[in-house]
This record gives C-alpha cells, structure tokens and sequence, in this order.
C-alpha cells in the first residue's frame, strides 16, 4: 500500500509538471500569436511538439520501470546458475553400491534456505540403519521435508555431511544416486501425457515396458482406475489436450505408481504420499508400501524414510525422528517415545483425541 502511495504521489507531482509547461507553453504561443509575434501554425507546432514529447517520455519511463522490475528476476537467476554450476561440478565421482550394509548417517548437519535467515536444519545427527524403516515427524517448519530434499541431493549441507555406507553423498555421483532412489512426494507431478508414461516416468530406462508398468499401477491400486479409462493405458490424461482429468486422489495415484517403478532402490522415500486419498484407500495403500518396504530392505538394505503427518501410518516404524525447528529432539521407536513422554507423546495424543472426537 504504501509502495503504490508513494508511486501515484510521483506520477501525480510528474504530470503536473508536464501539465503546467505544455499549459504555459500553449498560452505563451497564443499570447504571442494575438499580439503579432507568431502565427496560427505556431500554436499547433506547439500542440504536435508537446504530444511528441509526451509520448517519448512516457515510453522511457515505462521502459526505464520494466528493466528495474526486471532486476527482481536476476537475483534469483543468478543464484540459480550458480546452483546448477556448482551441481554439475561437484556431482561426485563414486557410484552408489548395489546394496547397503550399514545405512545412511546424519554427522551434524545445518542447511539454510538461500534468502532466509532461520536455519532449516540445526545440527541434526542421525543414523537410519540400512534396511530399516524410518519415519520422520513434526510440525509444520519443522525441518522434515528439508531433510528429504537432502537425502535427494536437491541440496547440499551447509555444514556437516550424510554419509552413505561410510561414504560422503556429496562423492557420489549424484545422477546415480537418483537412480537407485524410488520416491513420492507430496507435491507430486501432474504430467499430461498418455497413462502409461505418467507411470513408466518413475524409471526412464523401462518407461516402454508395460510389464513393469502394469505392475506398478497393481501395485498402487491404479488397475481400477486404467480398466474405466476409454483407451486403458494408452489414455490421454489432461483435458486441456482433450484427454480424460483425473481427480486429486487419482492423480496422487498414479504419482504412487510412478514412484513403483524401480524394483531395486537404495532409498524408498514417502514424504506425505497418501495425503489426498480416503481413510480406506490410504490403509491399503500404505500396507503394500509397508510390505514392499520390508522386502527391499531384506534383500538390498534398502532404507525406507516415511514423512507424515499421519501418526497411524508411522507408528510400525523401526525408528522415529521427532523434529521441532530444525533440530532433531526425540528419537525411537512409538512405544519408547510414549514412553518418554515427550513432543512426539503430546502430537500423538492431540491426534489420537482429534480421531476419537
């Protein structure tokens, strides 16, 4: 408000001025036309002259605001080149193992969102032990999703490091690691495309192939939903290119069964994964992940990190993180923490009393 205040204040200080030479201006050539000084033809040169002039100075004033409004894109862009410099220089140079034998580690780590002055993580250690099923939980702010942006390598620490089997993320070859990473996220992609690549885009390498396809939408309880659409897997999704638009919890679906589609992940993530579905559809869902979770942990050390809100869906975990402002402050299993009677004791009870009100 008080920026546009000061802005017609200039815009109005501006055309008085203009306003009171070309006024001054005009009267002056009449004066000098009625008296013998002048012509007719000098008053109208005047006129033509004055709307010249005016139309040139509000042009450079439109054009000299555009390209000061222009600098609030080019810190960010900037900052931005200077990111995926950095990305593309320090990728790493080792290759992510087949499997993990002892897990990923948190050593001290405080990561701080470019333009903001709170940190988002504060010296957060942490071991999640390979094979296991850990769940991240905490208010809203509290640090959770920052810390699966990390583990992504969308990021990387400001200080401290994430060890993977003793090995520094930020060596690995960060293409790599995102291959062997299987994920869901809460703000899942809404990609127009034909159904089966909505799905097969959980792994580049097999989106062609409709057996594992077909096996990842069983698996996220998207079979239904192909079987009613007109063209089946070969369906245009998005009215907008005159295909078929799915509801909020059937697109959540289908990020689902993307996030299927490798058989072999090192890191399962599920940040906030069933947010948009039902009671109903959310439990089934959430036990075959549970059980899938289970087998890649025992087969390949595969950790498994669930982020949620949702007490019901991390109570079976093996480990919880409780956060509160960027710092990790409880830590165990659901029972071990009630016990404690802590943070993660008094959300749960809120949760539990909202549930049976």
């Amino acid at each position: 408000m008080r920026a546009h205040a000061r802005a017609a204040c200039w815009t109005i200080c501006g055309w008085t001025v203009f306003t009171t030479a070309f006024v001054a201006g005009l009267g002056l050539m009449a004066y000098q036309a009625l008296h013998g000084n002048g012509t007719s033809g000098d008053v109208v040169l005047t006129i033509v002259v004055a709307t010249s002039l005016h139309q040139t100075v509000q042009n450079t004033a439109n054009y000299t605001a555009e390209t000061a409004n222009s600098g609030t894109y080019i810190e960010p862009y900037l900052w931005l080149r200077k990111y995926i410099g950095n990305l593309s220089t320090g990728s790493g140079t080792v290759q992510p193992s087949q499997s993990l034998t002892t897990g990923i580690v948190f050593e001290d780590v405080s990561f701080r969102y470019h333009g903001t002055e709170g940190k988002a993580l504060d010296g957060v250690s942490a071991a999640l032990d390979a094979g296991s099923v850990v769940a991240i939980v905490g208010e809203y702010g509290s640090g959770k999703t920052t810390m699966a942006k990390l583990l992504n390598k969308f990021y990387t620490p400001d200080t401290g490091r994430i060890l993977v089997d003793g090995v520094d993320m930020q060596m690995l070859v960060t293409a790599s690691w995102r291959e062997r990473i299987s994920a869901t996220f809460q703000d899942f992609g809404r990609f127009r495309t034909k159904m089966s690549e909505g799905i097969g885009l959980g792994d580049l390498a097999h989106i062609d192939d409709a057996a594992r396809i077909q096996s990842a939408a069983e698996f996220a309880c998207v079979d239904e939903l192909i079987e009613r659409l007109p063209d089946g897997l070969s369906s245009q999704l998005g009215r907008a290119l005159g295909g078929v638009e799915l509801s909020e919890g059937q697109w959540q679906r289908v990020a689902l069964a993307r996030g299927a589609m490798r058989e072999r992940p090192l890191l399962f993530m599920l940040d906030e994964p069933t947010a948009s579905l039902d009671a109903a559809a959310e439990r089934a869902v959430y036990e075959r992940y549970m059980e899938r979770a289970r087998r890649i942990g025992r087969d390949y050390g595969a950790v498994t990190v669930i982020v949620s809100h949702r007490f019901s869906t991390v109570r079976s975990a093996d480990k919880i993180l409780v956060m509160q402002g960027g710092r990790l402050v409880e830590m165990g299993t659901h029972v071990e923490l009630l016990a404690l009677n802590g943070l993660y004791a008094e959300l749960y009870s809120i949760h539990e009393s909202a549930y049976q009100t």
